[in-house]
């Protein structure tokens, strides 16, 4: 008499795709099933550790989570998580293992902690981490991600693939550079806050730091990064009722061409971007005077003139965003040559 078929019986490469239909309360009843099956399911219960698959209330799912983690169950099984969504990184190291040697992917909403503490939480990713979100909940909070972080962030390049970071102040220019000097496999690199008010400094790359170093992330599909400290000479109109000498970077007419030239060069090595965004989402609530004084006035131009034409192999290009700066590529001349060379760029955002 032929016994009848049980799961542990069916080929492991099954065992692993049968996992992935079950849900989160499933896994949980698997695990209690046997000692067998506890090992088996319980490496699927902790391989996603993300409040976004939760159905329920996601408040419920932190206290749930947090549960678990004070009776020791993170600290035991820490080693198994892959990918990680939480938006309490404070509690998470509080009782997390020294190492997470299988951690590659991570995003946080609304984090407010500082340097130290997210730097020691990229340190712990001992596998190498492919992925860092990091959201903020830009009316009330502020992440500090500073030079410690960056420094940690830079020991994972080789791994990197996604760094995203909607907050501010984030990375310094220099780090900026490095980065993009030592992540071979970078296809997004997205650095802004989600809204600027006037006391905030996101991310900014220097022109001065980009024209130095050639970037090695040559396959970046999504672009996303303030470019300032340019000299534009070309800007001579009153701004904000002030000379506009008080709001452009300082230069020479021939430093302003090379710098120009520099970075559209070094942008346009990145034949595979699909989308370009170098403005910035300025307060909604500023009025007219601030709004135009928070304005990008030291960036590209975007014109024929100051070399864009450096820039027409981007023919994978989709999304153009140049919120909020100082550009002329909306004139005639400009637009014929964006429909030439991008022609998968049906709206160029501007205002």
């Amino acid at each position: 008499m032929t016994r009848p078929p049980s799961f542990t019986n069916i080929p492991q490469e099954l065992q692993g795709l049968l996992v992935t239909y079950l849900s989160n309360s499933d896994l949980v009843n698997c695990v209690l099933v046997c000692k067998s099956w506890n090992q088996l399911f319980i490496q699927s219960i902790w391989r996603h550790v993300r409040r976004k698959t939760w159905n329920h209330d996601e408040d419920l799912w932190d206290d749930i989570f947090l549960q678990s983690c004070e009776a020791g169950a993170l600290r035991t099984n820490g080693h198994l998580i892959h990918t990680l969504d939480i938006n309490d990184l404070e509690s998470f190291l509080e009782h997390a293992p020294l190492t997470l040697p299988s951690l590659t992917s991570a995003e946080f909403v609304d984090l407010d902690d500082g340097d130290e503490m997210i730097a020691d939480f990229i340190e712990r990713c001992t596998g190498g981490l492919k992925e860092l979100v990091i959201n903020s909940n830009y009316n009330d909070l502020g992440v500090s991600f500073g030079s410690g972080s960056a420094d940690a962030l830079l020991k994972h390049a080789p791994t990197l693939e996604i760094v995203r970071m909607e907050s501010a102040p984030c990375f310094e220019s220099e780090d900026i550079q490095k980065l993009l000097c030592s992540a071979p496999n970078l296809k997004e690199l997205y650095l802004f806050g989600l809204e600027r008010r006037p006391e905030n400094v996101d991310g900014c790359l220097d022109a001065q730091d980009i024209v130095a170093s050639e970037w090695v992330c040559t396959d970046l599909e999504v672009f996303g990064c303030e470019i300032g400290n340019i000299p534009r000479l070309d800007i001579t109109h009153d701004i904000a009722g002030r000379p506009s000498k008080e709001f452009i970077a300082e230069g020479s007419r021939q430093e302003s061409i090379e710098l120009h030239r520099g970075v559209y060069a070094q942008l346009g090595r990145l034949t595979k971007l699909r989308e370009l965004t170098l403005g910035i989402a300025l307060w909604p609530n500023l009025d007219d005077d601030m709004w135009e004084h928070e304005r990008l006035y030291d960036c590209l131009a975007m014109t024929l003139e100051s070399g864009l034409d450096l820039m027409k192999g981007l023919r994978e290009l989709e999304v153009v965003r140049l919120d909020a700066m100082e550009v002329y590529i909306d004139r005639d001349e400009e637009q014929a040559w964006v429909k030439k060379h991008w022609p998968k760029v049906k709206n160029i955002l501007l205002n």
